[in-house]
């Protein structure tokens, strides 16, 4: 983990923007949750509640000025989740820091496509709320993570190289293809002291089964040649685009 321990509570709350009742509107009062129902289906994260906080976990970087200020605490972030499962509409509910609550925003509004909720068999705009600890980290300064150092972290043989992995490793399926998607996922992940990377994630997405195969790729990549601070190989945090265009474009073939 990246100079940060993180503890998030997944405690999600569901409203359905298409049905209210009076006893939810004078519960709000005394629930920190909104208060409604949702007739047959609740919005799902991709893969579940286990995934989502999974997702919060990697996705997540302790601001430095939230560290000096010594700031902690749970952020609550309300969304809604329209019927095409894209999110929007995101504020601070309950807010601790303002570092932390731009930190929590950021996350939120980098969410994947979810499972919209259901009313009736029929997808509904959901309302949605997810709480997020934050507690100061406990690692040491030479266990930090970096995203800006002397040496930057380095793909075995250079960004020609990187790009000739990328382009071979990538599996472009039919069911993309279908889709017709073209764009840009950028990937990060950390680029560890032994060269080795872990905690990847997306930071822009384009579409769930794109985001996947861009990460598959990413997690396939061999050791890195570290990154060093002060002459020291430190942890640096890395951000990688794939671009994924029409199979006329002279795409990856299916293998």
């Amino acid at each position: 983990m990246c100079i940060y321990l993180i503890v998030i509570a997944l405690l999600p709350y569901a409203t359905s923007t298409a049905q209210t009742t009076k006893d939810s509107t004078s519960n709000k009062k005394n629930d920190s949750a909104w208060s409604c129902e949702i007739d047959e289906e609740m919005p799902m994260f991709p893969g579940g509640p286990a995934e989502l906080k999974k997702y919060l976990k990697e996705s997540i970087r302790y601001p430095q000025q939230a560290i000096d200020d010594k700031a902690e605490g749970k952020v609550i972030v309300g969304f809604v989740i329209y019927e095409d499962g894209t999110i929007g509409e995101a504020k601070i509910e309950e807010s601790v820091h303002d570092a932390l609550d731009r930190e929590a925003l950021r996350i939120v509004n980098s969410m994947p496509r979810w499972s919209p909720g259901k009313m009736k068999g029929k997808p509904k705009n959901t309302k949605y709320r997810v709480p997020i600890n934050f507690e100061l980290p406990k690692e040491t300064t030479d266990k930090m993570c970096f995203e800006m150092v002397e040496q930057i972290p380095m793909f075995p043989g250079g960004p020609a190289a990187m790009k000739e992995f990328i382009v071979k490793n990538t599996r472009y399926t039919a069911e993309m293809k279908k889709k017709g998607i073209n764009g840009r996922v950028v990937v990060s992940f950390v680029v560890n002291e032994d060269g080795y990377i872990s905690d990847t994630h997306v930071v822009k997405g384009i579409d769930p089964l794109f985001d996947q195969e861009a990460l598959r790729v990413v997690r396939l990549m061999p050791r890195w040649v570290p990154g060093q601070q002060n002459g020291k190989k430190v942890k640096v945090r890395y951000n990688v685009p794939l671009n994924f265009m029409p199979a006329s474009q002279n795409l990856p073939k299916v293998r």
